[in-house]
């Protein structure tokens, strides 16, 4: 009878030690699956900026519209047909 409480006890502080470990390994991934997520929007972000600002200096249109905001003008007083 001594013996099945002490295996009881003994299976129960494995148990528990089991959930410790477990607990603190989902919380390791969630930490890491927030670090890669922040990791990965700040580099899409400063993509997107970076391909949009390659468009704008690679052609007229861009580079109109690179100038127009850049110097605050008027877009609706700007030609929107550009042709050489």
């Amino acid at each position: 009878m001594a013996d099945q409480a002490k295996r009881r006890a003994e299976a129960a502080r494995y148990i528990s030690i089991i959930i410790k470990i477990t607990l603190h390994l989902i919380k390791d991934m969630i930490f890491n699956f927030g670090l890669v997520y922040c990791i990965y929007s700040n580099a899409y972000f400063n993509f997107d900026q970076y391909f949009s600002r390659l468009k704008e200096l690679h052609t007229l249109k861009g580079h109109v519209e690179s100038v127009v905001k850049l110097k605050g003008l008027n877009i609706d007083t700007v030609q929107q047909h550009y042709t050489l």
